[in-house]
């Protein structure tokens, strides 16, 4: 019969064979040979608080801004590794912070490979970051058959990670008589 190929997990996932899970979501790699996608990490906070004598100085990453319900948030996103630095931070200032594993790669073998797993997700909110600097690492996704990246903020407050997924599985199995 025809060789099958798994999906690869969710956040960008491929499709079937050879299929490259999203790059910057931390999707799996599609079964036989597709590789994962790299991870990221992204960190928002409110532009001003309370205390208008000190506002919030930090580099890093591609920043940008948006509002939502009148107030104005600051975004700083990372797709490769890099240093986040605070240089001053207003004392009331919080921090939300998302961070996705690379992507496992798929399985490797022409009978039909399983998907890569997706990245690790991290989810934390209301975060506070003393001034100094933070490691960013940002997980790559899995080569075809090779585990993805874990992604990261390692400072001297915080340090948290994101599991990159796992690869998937070879189909090189005999087929049933």
């Amino acid at each position: 019969g025809a060789s099958q190929s798994g999906r690869g997990g969710f956040g960008g996932g491929a499709d079937g064979n050879a299929g490259d899970g999203t790059n910057n979501l931390g999707g799996g790699g599609g079964g036989t040979n597709g590789s994962g996608g790299n991870g990221f990490l992204q960190l928002n906070y409110k532009s001003k608080d309370i205390i208008p004598y000190r506002n919030n100085d930090i580099q890093g990453g591609t920043v940008s801004e948006y509002t939502e319900d009148g107030q104005k948030y600051i975004l700083h996103t990372f797709n490769s590794t890099d240093n986040l630095v605070i240089n001053g931070v207003n004392l009331n200032t919080t921090f939300d912070i998302l961070i996705i594993g690379g992507g496992g790669g798929g399985g490797g073998d022409i009978k039909g490979g399983g998907g890569g797993g997706a990245g690790g997700f991290l989810y934390l909110s209301e975060q506070t970051l003393e001034q100094g600097s933070y490691n960013i690492t940002v997980g790559e996704g899995g080569s075809p058959n090779q585990q993805g990246q874990n992604s990261s903020i390692v400072g001297s407050v915080l340090n948290k990670y994101a599991i990159g997924g796992g690869r998937g599985g070879s189909g090189n199995g005999s087929g049933g008589r």
